[in-house]
């Protein structure tokens, strides 16, 4: 995806990390003055790397799992630095 980007490496890299927290695309479009179809490419090309990858890590590994209750099952959440837009 990153294959000599005709835009910075650094506003793809923003755009895919704000799609991936929840951020409506056109919001994106708009914020970075981008075009729709950029935008929509970017979002697409992302997609497909990452089921690439899904594909090959995680459904071509052996797990072993173990069955649990949902009541034991508990979630932190964490803070992640490089993620704050502020």
């Amino acid at each position: 995806m990153l294959k000599r980007p005709r835009a910075r490496t650094g506003l793809i890299v923003v755009v895919i990390a704000l799609l991936a927290c929840g951020c409506p695309l056109q919001f994106i479009v708009h914020a970075y003055d981008l075009d729709m179809r950029t935008g929509v490419s970017w979002r697409d090309r992302a997609g497909r790397r990452c089921k690439q990858l899904h594909q090959a890590v995680v459904e071509q590994a052996s797990l072993t799992l173990v069955p649990v209750q949902a009541d034991e099952i508990r979630v932190k959440e964490r803070q992640c630095p490089q993620y704050r837009l502020y």
